[in-house]
């Protein structure tokens, strides 16, 4: 069952998105916004890094299936760090999530939010909506494994330095931010790829 998730360059390349009429590269590009955000939420939630890593895969995880021309980016980057805040153990309220979103995207003008509790009370719906939905096209299969994981193992069972191991895992942060490698290969092998690369890069 795990495996649907994994695709090849053929698949991907016939995204439910690219069949709407969108580029691969703003395709990627979309989701690269939407994994920042889930970054940045969950910072201001002061949630767990691993939080956040298995809130990206989930975003990824959905585009699989739905189009970015009919799913905004933002609202399903909100409703993942929403779900994975749940499954990771650290749940947090709907307003809370709202509130850090409104931060998130207006920045320097939260002043001018609409904060009324009808717009508010609409929002909490949206993302209660948005998770359901979510929680549908994983299958209820919330587990994912992070290849973190299995850099940490490396370093431990090699005795690298800690400075190589944060530089190991700052690629494994790199690939799930910027690329989607984790619909593409499982995190065993992203992980051996992130330790491969920054040692040929350093040579």
């Amino acid at each position: 069952m795990a495996q649907k998730w994994y695709l090849n360059k053929e698949e991907l390349k016939n995204s439910p998105s690219s069949k709407d009429g969108i580029s691969a590269e703003k395709e990627l590009d979309h989701k690269q916004q939407a994994a920042y955000l889930i970054t940045d939420l969950g910072k201001r939630l002061k949630l767990s890094e691993v939080c956040v890593h298995t809130a990206i895969v989930y975003m990824h995880r959905f585009f699989i299936h739905h189009s970015l021309a009919k799913f905004h980016r933002y609202e399903i980057a909100t409703a993942a760090i929403f779900l994975a805040a749940k499954v990771e153990e650290e749940p947090q309220k709907s307003q809370a999530v709202i509130s850090a979103l409104h931060v998130c995207l207006n920045k320097y003008e939260v002043h001018q939010l609409d904060t009324t509790f009808a717009k508010n009370q609409e929002k909490v719906k949206a993302l209660t909506s948005n998770e359901q939905l979510l929680l549908g096209t994983l299958g209820f299969k919330m587990g994912v494994s992070h290849p973190h994981h299995y850099i940490k193992k490396f370093c431990g069972e090699i005795k690298a330095c800690k400075e190589l191991c944060k530089i190991f895992l700052q690629m494994a942060n790199y690939t799930l931010q910027m690329t989607s490698m984790c619909v593409k290969y499982k995190a065993a092998v992203v992980a051996s790829f992130c330790i491969y690369f920054t040692i040929q890069s350093s040579q």
